[in-house]
């Protein structure tokens, strides 16, 4: 086991697959035991052990790591990929995380099919979410700024733009300037149209309330769009759920960043 902060440590299997560690719980706030989260596991109790992490007031990424990894024991394959998922948001370059999540998915692709798991996402959102969640973005970004300044020096030499064009430090500096362009673009777009998860099956409605039509259902775990949060009271979101259709959910059956 990696971590060693001692509030929530332990090991749990998940079936055949052996998902890493329970989070340490760093975030401060937290009132969860590690030895009242384990009874309850070690007596199969994984209901209420579920119910104890969620009354947890503590949001940080270890939080919605062990709701993930305990929904997954109890085969609540779409809250696990949504839990997961938000862990994923707050931590990404967590190699347990990512193990975890995977194998959430792909119990949950079985059971949705694949192409139910996000279904309202273009390709540029997609795009956003991967440079959001790079560990690697800010060495990217150090190395367009690295090329950018090749091309400045060569043209602080030559004084022509002709000179840095026709030099292979032009070409450098033009994939610079191509790499920040794409962080900033990405990185835009993940904040316009954030990601939301839906921790459980529910109504979309045409507006936001109870009193508007209903549009279609949405799936525990699947992805869709925010867009927008009523102006009344905040209780419901705009999102949307297809490449075309936009509905109101419930604010409380979301998960999103």
């Amino acid at each position: 086991m990696r971590r060693t902060y001692p509030l929530l440590s332990g090991f749990l299997l998940i079936a055949s697959a052996a998902f890493p560690s329970l989070s340490p719980g760093a975030e401060p706030g937290g009132t969860v035991g590690w030895q009242e989260l384990k009874t309850l596991y070690d007596a199969g109790n994984y209901e209420e052990a579920l119910r104890l992490l969620q009354r947890e007031p503590n949001q940080g990424h270890a939080h919605y790591y062990n709701l993930g990894t305990v929904a997954y024991r109890l085969n609540r394959h779409g809250q696990a990929v949504a839990y997961l998922e938000m862990a994923r948001q707050l931590k990404p370059g967590d190699s347990d995380t990512r193990q975890n999540l995977e194998l959430a998915r792909t119990a949950l692709s079985q059971l949705l099919g694949p192409s139910k798991l996000d279904p309202a996402s273009t390709s540029l959102e997609s795009f956003g979410d991967l440079m959001a969640q790079l560990p690697a973005r800010a060495a990217l970004a150090t190395v367009g700024l690295f090329c950018m300044l090749i091309g400045a020096i060569r043209y602080a030499r030559s004084r022509t733009l002709r000179g840095l064009l026709l030099h292979p430090a032009g070409a450098i500096a033009a994939l610079g300037v191509v790499l920040e362009l794409a962080i900033v673009a990405g990185l835009r777009v993940h904040h316009d149209h954030p990601a939301a998860f839906a921790l459980e099956r529910q109504v979309v409605r045409s507006g936001p309330g109870e009193k508007f039509f209903e549009l279609a259902q949405v799936e525990a775990g699947v992805k869709l769009r925010r867009l927008a949060t009523s102006t009344t009271d905040g209780t419901w979101y705009q999102v949307r759920y297809s490449d075309d259709r936009v509905g109101w959910l419930r604010a409380e059956g979301l998960l999103t960043p």
